[in-house]
């Protein structure tokens, strides 16, 4: 009940802080098992920080956390719960950007920042987990709008098969 209640209150919550999402259709937008951002509407936040930065400048950051593929349903819950927790949800944009795996957009994160709060988010989602299976994690920062939304993303995913590959977190 309690887990029901914290993803309503999350999606109304972000509902209000994002009037684009009210345009998408529910199924577009939200991701009704983990109550995150569907990666779609992901990669138009994406698109649009990165115009906000190239027309005031700063720098926006990516970060991926993947689950052990043999984490079960239940904990991926837990962990968007405890990620919508321990973000600024007046900024940052959490995600669910595959199965097993979460995403945070981070605006004005530069890179002195976001080694910072990756690690803060690792820890605290490690510690909200009831398995020892590891999480792995990887960031792409840009401090250039000329960038495309897909070359970010990509940057992000290729940072993590990188860390998946050498069994650790990066």
């Amino acid at each position: 009940v309690v887990l029901a209640l914290s993803f309503g209150l999350a999606i109304q919550l972000r509902l209000r802080l994002y009037p684009r999402a009210r345009s998408l259709g529910p199924t577009q937008r939200i991701d009704m098992d983990t109550g995150l951002f569907r990666r779609e509407f992901l990669a138009h936040r994406v698109s649009k920080e990165l115009g906000r930065i190239r027309r005031q400048g700063g720098s926006a950051a990516l970060l991926l956390v993947a689950l052990h593929e043999s984490e079960p349903e239940e904990t991926l819950r837990e962990m968007a719960v405890e990620l919508v927790r321990q973000i600024r949800l007046e900024s940052d944009t959490p995600a669910l950007y595959q199965k097993g795996v979460l995403a945070v957009l981070l605006p004005t994160a530069g890179p002195e920042v976001i080694l910072q709060v990756a690690q803060r988010l690792v820890h605290g989602l490690s510690h909200a987990r009831n398995t020892l299976a590891p999480i792995r994690s990887a960031c792409a920062v840009t401090s250039t709008g000329e960038m495309h939304s897909h070359k970010l993303m990509a940057m992000a995913e290729s940072a993590l098969q990188k860390a998946s590959a050498g069994g650790e977190i990066g």
